[in-house]
């Protein structure tokens, strides 16, 4: 599991350094492999919060909703870093122009204040 989040995070800070900056902005950052590392190797001990927010219709629907206490507990047990699997795709319009509620983005705007208030890093998965 280690290995496969280094090697997406390599991947996805080297395709996101390739990509020409648009118009006359600053020219995009480039990023090293070993700064990849470093910055996976930083994340630490994890933990995932599966079966809420990718669950359907509603985040209570699969019997594990998310509560604000779930990260102070998890720092406390020795954690660094969660995972946050989000199915964005169930949330969405099934026709254009596909608009994700504001509710929805409110809920997962909480969920992360309430693991960055806690002490833990943050791994947004965009699931399915």
């Amino acid at each position: 599991m280690r290995l496969s989040l280094i090697f997406l995070i390599v991947f996805l800070l080297y395709d996101c350094a390739n990509v020409p900056s648009s118009g006359g902005g600053k020219p995009r950052r480039e990023f090293s492999a070993v700064e990849a590392f470093t910055m996976a190797s930083n994340l630490g001990k994890g933990v995932n919060m599966g079966n809420a927010l990718e669950a359907s219709p509603t985040e209570e629907s699969w019997g594990n909703p998310i509560k604000d206490e779930y990260f102070r507990l998890m720092k406390q047990a020795g954690f660094d870093t969660v995972r946050i699997p989000i199915k964005w795709s169930i949330r969405a319009l099934q026709n254009y122009p596909y608009t994700i509620s504001n509710e929805f983005f409110n809920r997962v705007d909480h969920v992360i204040d309430c693991a960055l208030y806690a002490g833990l890093n943050v791994v947004i998965n965009i699931h399915h």
